[in-house]
């Protein structure tokens, strides 16, 4: 498990970097700026990629930190009677 998450982080991230031009400047003042722009919007998109950089950098941190303490912080219930526990049955009248 602990070897599949950073390869699904890379993968995600490598996703993300793949389909970042074609989706790059939704919004309209930022599809004008884009289009303003002498180098064609590629400031814009390294702005993009490095806001997101600290935001997906604190994410997966948190991610990794609770993943490593979801068993030191579970709660041990202890598991019900069964229902054909002798001291639950009546006996008949």
């Amino acid at each position: 498990m602990r070897t599949k998450l950073p390869i699904a982080i890379l993968l995600t991230v490598i996703a993300i970097a793949a389909v970042t031009p074609s989706v790059a400047a939704q919004c309209s003042q930022c599809r004008e700026a884009a289009a303003a722009a002498a180098d064609g919007g590629k400031t814009m998109n390294f702005a993009i990629v490095v806001l997101l950089l600290p935001t997906l950098v604190m994410f997966v941190g948190l991610l990794i930190f609770a993943m490593s303490r979801r068993d030191s912080l579970a709660v041990r219930v202890q598991p019900a009677a069964p229902a054909h526990d002798a001291r639950l049955v009546r006996e008949p009248s």
